[in-house]
């Protein structure tokens, strides 16, 4: 079995394992990832985040079992494994119509663009379909971001609608992209994910 150099894993990947933020091995660097200009920048943030925001932001968060934030961790068999990379999070989940809406970021720039965000990606949508009974996961993209539109079509996210000129990023009104997973139609693609992984 996989394990995390902290010893936790919650949800083990192909690549990647997700465990709960560790506050006194992972928030200095959640602090360094979350600044930079290309995280930042999918996040929709503007301003520069302190220890104490992004403390409040990722690793405080309310126990009311609307929120989930995971740590994304290597964990495939290089010289890397158990290094901290960056951060998924279930918001707005409501339990009753069946929704609730991932961001995903990779802070570390070795790890962008090689897959570890898509398998961090699957391995959640698994847990919020097949554990928490949610029907619908939703997944907002800005224009520019063309390898978190590409993560989220790989991982059977489809367009469900346009923002258009909804954000203000470096002098220019961008769009933002919805898309939308629905469990019927991830399945197959779970499916096929599983066996190649196998």
């Amino acid at each position: 079995m996989v394990m995390s150099d902290t010893g936790v894993v919650f949800l083990t990947g192909k690549k990647v394992i997700l465990r709960p933020p560790d506050k006194g091995r992972d928030l200095a660097l959640c602090v360094k990832y979350i600044n930079d200009p290309e995280v930042r920048l999918g996040l929709c943030a503007f301003m520069p985040r302190n220890i104490n925001a992004v403390e409040a932001g990722y690793f405080d968060l309310p126990k009311d079992s609307t929120e989930i934030v995971l740590a994304i961790e290597v964990a495939d068999g290089s010289a890397q494994d158990g290094e901290f990379i960056g951060m998924i999070r279930i918001a707005d989940i409501n339990y009753r119509d069946g929704t609730a809406i991932t961001t995903t970021w990779i802070g570390d720039i070795r790890f962008r663009g090689r897959g570890f965000g898509t398998d961090a990606k699957m391995v959640l949508l698994d847990y919020c379909f097949n554990t928490l009974g949610i029907r619908k996961m939703l997944m907002n993209v800005l224009d520019f971001n063309k390898r978190s539109l590409r993560c989220g079509l790989r991982c059977g996210y489809k367009r469900e609608g346009i923002r258009r000129k909804h954000h203000f990023i470096d002098g220019k009104y961008r769009d933002l992209i919805i898309l939308a997973c629905f469990r019927e139609s991830w399945l197959p693609i779970w499916k096929r994910w599983k066996r190649l992984s196998s």
